[in-house]
Order: C-alpha cells, then sequence, then structure tokens
C-alpha cells in the first residue's frame, strides 16, 4: 500500500471546483492510504452504486 496526498486535485486545473479539496491535507503534511488490492478496497469501501449501460 502506498500513500498519497496531491495538493492541487487529480487535474492541476485551477478551475476545477475540487483543485484545493487535499490542500489542507497536503499543508499539514497528511496521506492518506492508495488502495490496490480487491480485499484491500472492498475493507475500506463505505458506499457503493452500480452503473449500468442500459440505463435500467
Amino acid at each position: 500500500m502506498g500513500i498519497s496526498c496531491l495538493a492541487p486535485g487529480q487535474s492541476g486545473d485551477p478551475r476545477s471546483p475540487h483543485y484545493a479539496d487535499l490542500l489542507s491535507t497536503w499543508a499539514n503534511g497528511e496521506s492518506f492510504p492508495l488502495l490496490y488490492s480487491r480485499s484491500a478496497i472492498e475493507a475500506a469501501t463505505t458506499h457503493w452504486f452500480l452503473v449500468r449501460a442500459d440505463g435500467k
């Protein structure tokens, strides 16, 4: 498992409403885990939704 904190957001676009979402986390020297295995992701999941191509 790795750790991450990307201060300017995923896109790095200052026009994005999520541009500074992680700024305070980064400024405080904090990070969050990067989960790669299915079991780690499932253990950390609190909500999920199903997207279907047929719209049903």
